[in-house]
């Protein structure tokens, strides 16, 4: 006879697995273009629902980047909606706060809160809003007008709440190509160079964010190559996983590191039990700087936390992230090189059996915000603005990935 009391408390346990499941491994994608609309690739085909209930219902899932043929289909058709989005106006505004929604979605719905997953937004544009909006009301994404001025401010709370209460880090990548139209605007109103640079950066100030730590800057240039060149730069931050013994409880442990350009840093700690976790307490570096806004790091204490809580085996995982060197450039840790000391009665002792363990990539999901409208191509149309912004987004992609 079925035990009915078993049996259901089998099926709540099941359903929550379930519901905690997470994908491993991955690097998703999505693409949104806006000019005077606004569409990502994400929205079921024969339903298309739009407007503030939108994530209700249910969306296509990102390409996994992961797979390598999987990622030369999404980047051979990274321009498929910014083109067919092709138009005179610009609603940036609404494309960052669609953006935002499907953020959350893929949070909650694919990622199913993950707390390690890192999130990316890339806006390319290269002009200011003047249609939001009207884009915003004809979707049903606002019930009543707002007031254009008043659009900035209700992007950057879309960004702040893209993460809800989680810690994930989520950061922005703000880009605009000072084309024609922008350069326009200065040489009408007699603007000096530095009048300019505040005007542009005030326009820009809603898109910047960073869920830790400072924001990313805003990325400008009158061509893709140095728009490209720059982002890279702020993009590519290091970091480095390794694992320290049981053992070495209690005890001072040094991490001596080599840059691949052969610059010397190190890491100094006291290992210890707090707890039922372990922590690497009075952190000393000499030669790098570390992110203090990671998820790996405690300010209380100045400590690192273990980047892995299962305890089960002989030693203990721990992550450095955003390494720089003391010119606050990226610091690409040799990991041949890499070696691991212990004090005992005042002497570093060589741990010999140490062994580099990278650890495996966190999951990621970025989505691209590409701006379509016409004013990309110059007035007559004719410099293929629009051909550069793709081969860049195409570029942002491999960036990624590696």
């Amino acid at each position: 006879m079925v035990n009915f009391s078993k049996l259901s408390g089998f099926i709540i346990l099941v359903a929550l697995m379930t519901s905690c499941a997470t994908h491993t491994n991955v690097i998703y994608s999505d693409v949104i273009g806006f000019s005077e609309k606004v569409d990502g690739d994400y929205f079921q085909a024969e339903n298309k629902h739009r407007g503030m209930f939108k994530n209700l219902f249910k969306q296509i899932e990102p390409s996994n980047l992961v797979d390598k043929k999987d990622a030369e289909v999404f980047k051979s058709g990274v321009s498929k909606i910014p083109q067919r989005m092709r138009g005179e106006n610009t609603s940036v505004y609404y494309a960052v706060e669609t953006a935002c929604d499907r953020i959350r979605y893929v949070r909650k719905r694919i990622m199913k809160r993950d707390k390690q997953t890192k999130y990316y937004l890339f806006l390319m544009t290269d002009g200011l809003d003047n249609w939001s909006e009207i884009a915003a009301k004809e979707d049903k994404q606002i019930l009543f007008p707002i007031k254009h001025d008043k659009y900035p401010e209700r992007v950057q709370k879309k960004l702040k709440k893209a993460m809800g209460f989680g810690k994930n880090l989520f950061e922005v990548y703000p880009m605009i190509m000072e084309g024609a139209d922008i350069l326009s605007n200065k040489d009408r109103n007699k603007m000096s160079d530095e009048t300019f640079d505040k005007w542009i950066e005030s326009q820009m100030e809603c898109f910047k964010y960073s869920s830790k730590g400072d924001a990313p800057k805003l990325i400008r240039a009158t061509d893709y190559e140095k728009i490209f060149e720059d982002l890279k730069e702020q993009f590519k931050t290091s970091s480095y996983s390794f694992r320290v013994p049981k053992s070495y409880q209690g005890k001072r442990i040094k991490m001596n590191f080599e840059s691949i350009y052969g610059e010397k840093a190190t890491l100094i700690g006291t290992f210890k039990k707090q707890g039922f976790d372990y922590i690497i307490s009075d952190i000393e570096l000499k030669g790098i700087n570390i992110n203090k806004a990671s998820h790996f790091y405690r300010i209380e204490g100045n400590a690192l936390i273990p980047s892995n809580k299962d305890y089960r085996g002989g030693d203990i995982e721990f992550k450095i992230e955003g390494i720089t060197n003391g010119n606050n450039k990226r610091y690409d840790i040799n990991k041949r090189e890499v070696q691991q000391e212990y004090e005992s009665n005042g002497i570093w002792i060589l741990n010999s059996e140490y062994k580099e363990n990278a650890m495996q990539n966190q999951n990621t999901y970025f989505i691209l915000v590409i701006d379509a409208s016409k004013s990309l191509d110059g007035k007559k149309g004719e410099e293929k603005g629009f051909e550069k912004e793709m081969e860049m987004a195409r570029k942002i992609v491999d960036l990624i990935i590696e």
